[in-house]
């Protein structure tokens, strides 16, 4: 899982920390849509990481958080680049998840320690 780099504007960089609020989405290597800036038709795109901010991304896993089945929410983990199962705060039997720190919806398990799984990638 990528974050934004705040010390380095327009970067990106692994996030290594739960719960990111700096989450941007899953480095691509196959991105559909590729969002370069001020680049032109025909310019290098050398050093640029491929993030993907929409869609249906395999991703990096783990279970630190729990087990993850379909339909949970993703966030950041502690082990870099990869996300975790949310959890939420629950307040007067609300479930609150963490604005900002969401990556997108896990599409299927893992069951124990870490993998890859196809994830549907919108951040919030």
């Amino acid at each position: 899982m990528l974050e934004i780099d705040p010390h380095h504007g327009n970067q990106v960089r692994l996030s290594d920390h739960p719960d990111s609020q700096l989450v941007i989405g899953v480095y691509s290597t196959k991105p559909s849509v590729l969002a370069v800036g001020n680049h032109r038709i025909g310019d290098s795109l050398t050093g640029n990481v491929p993030v993907a901010m929409l869609g249906i991304v395999p991703t990096k896993v783990s279970a630190e958080n729990g087990p993850i089945k379909p339909g949970d929410l993703l966030t950041t983990a502690r082990l870099p680049g990869y996300a975790m199962k949310a959890k939420p705060v629950v307040i007067h039997g609300i479930s609150i998840y963490p604005t900002g720190a969401i990556l997108g919806k896990a599409l299927q398990p893992l069951h124990t320690d870490r993998g890859v799984i196809n994830v549907l990638v919108e951040p919030r």
